[in-house]
């Protein structure tokens, strides 16, 4: 198993960060067919998501997108961000992306 955590500052306002979330909410139900538990309230969005091979938990905030992941064997494409369409999606990947990484 692998352990993957990103903890980003994202410098955009709250409700544009707390909307990204709730597109990578539907995105990863949809598209990664992941169970979300998603606790609200008005300081942060909390996301505990799982599928077969990959658990974590995404925490959003004013200042930050934290995310925590284990991925199983051969999991790693399950967090990727969506690409179909051609069009480059806002999701707390995107917002977290690291060259190199």
């Amino acid at each position: 198993m692998s352990n993957f955590v990103i903890h980003r500052e994202h410098g955009i306002s709250k409700a544009q960060a707390f909307e990204i979330t709730e597109d990578w909410i539907v995105s990863a139900e949809k598209d990664y067919k992941m169970h979300c538990d998603v606790v609200r309230s008005d300081e942060q969005i909390r996301v505990n998501f799982s599928r077969a091979g990959v658990t974590g938990t995404l925490t959003v905030d004013d200042k930050v997108f934290d995310m925590q992941a284990k991925l199983g064997f051969l999991s790693s494409v399950a967090v990727k961000p969506p690409t179909s369409g051609g069009g480059y999606k806002a999701t707390p990947q995107s917002c977290l992306h690291t060259d190199g990484i």
